[in-house]
């Protein structure tokens, strides 16, 4: 219009509207997962190696980008894309916290923390199918210290490429802090990082909805929770928890209805935290009486460490938010009541 007051409507392309798309584009990729994840573990290991060698593109796409993509940091139409600068990444070295939708008093380490913490959880897939290894006494110390070491490179190696390369402000689109696809914009060829992007959720996805089922099935045959031994029975031809892989999907849905990631990521990391906290604290405890079943293998491994870790795990949980650790907590004491 040429009337500067009248403001032109902009028509959103949603089945319903946003929110709702969300949740249903979100139950449609679980339910695709959830018939992966029944078709068996062989299904499951090829897929991952497929997703995996689509992450590494979209990854060295973004990377190769950084040096290939012109400068476009203009107020205006630009994208805050300085290309590689000693001054962008010397004035994005220290911290900015600032207020955002989820939280208006402003974000603080912790806060970031709570959101960034999922991310590196999925170190641990390798032990929740350990049933599935062909030697996961000598798989697992490699597997888990590998993914370890390679994952903190990739993600420091991301953080410091946009710290070098992009201005927290500016640009048509807010640069760090505004363009939430930014990545996407910087790389050679964008749609290779967006299905990099839908490779990495769904491996995640994906790797807890097999390995959840598995960790219930070893428990309830070791009779700790003779109430969900039912959802621990296995398909016969192959020992896959069928049922567990049902009640997972059940409780990822009562995730997707909230339809709001940031909504329930600070929750996430207590539950994950509580889990490595007991995983710490039963190995001292095997260790420290030494029970004669428990001889771990792994010559760095020292049981002062792990009751460590088990308290350092905790005290992050408090740290994030204290009501949440002890709902958490008394969750988990009412499961081993």
């Amino acid at each position: 219009s040429s009337n500067p007051n009248v403001t032109a409507a902009v028509v959103d392309n949603y089945m319903t509207n946003k929110a709702w798309d969300i949740r249903i584009v979100a139950f449609i990729g679980l339910c695709v997962i959830l018939c992966v994840a029944c078709a068996g573990a062989d299904w499951v290991v090829k897929i991952d190696i497929g997703q995996l060698c689509i992450l590494i593109i979209g990854i060295l796409a973004f990377v190769i980008g950084s040096f290939t993509t012109p400068v476009n940091a203009d107020p205006t139409t630009g994208m805050a894309f300085t290309g590689w600068n000693e001054t962008t990444f010397a004035s994005n070295w220290g911290s900015d916290y600032r207020p955002t939708v989820i939280n208006p008093q402003g974000e603080n380490f912790m806060t970031i923390f709570s959101v960034f913490f999922p991310a590196v959880t999925g170190m641990m897939a390798g032990a929740n199918i350990s049933g599935e290894l062909k030697n996961a006494q000598k798989s697992l110390p490699f597997g888990t210290m590998f993914a370890v070491t390679l994952s903190n490179v990739v993600y420091v190696a991301i953080a410091w490429i946009l710290g070098a390369t992009c201005l927290r402000d500016g640009g048509l689109y807010g640069g760090l802090f505004g363009d939430s696809i930014l990545m996407i914009r910087m790389a050679v060829w964008g749609p290779l990082v967006i299905v990099g992007i839908f490779a990495s959720t769904i491996s995640s996805a994906l790797a807890t909805l097999v390995g959840a089922p598995r960790i219930l099935k070893a428990v309830c045959d070791d009779g700790l929770f003779p109430p969900l031994e039912w959802f621990a029975v296995a398909r016969e031809k192959d020992n896959e928890p069928i049922r567990g892989y049902f009640l997972t999907g059940f409780i990822a849905i009562l995730g997707i209805l909230i339809g709001d990631l940031n909504a329930i990521a600070p929750l996430i990391p207590n539950f994950f935290l509580a889990t490595r906290a007991l995983i710490n604290f039963a190995c001292f405890l095997a260790s420290y009486s030494r029970s004669p079943g428990w001889r771990p293998t792994y010559k760095m491994y020292n049981k002062w460490v792990s009751l460590v870790t088990a308290v350092l795990c905790i005290a992050v949980m408090f740290a994030i938010s204290w009501w949440q650790a002890l709902v958490t907590l008394g969750l988990g004491f009412a499961l081993y009541v």
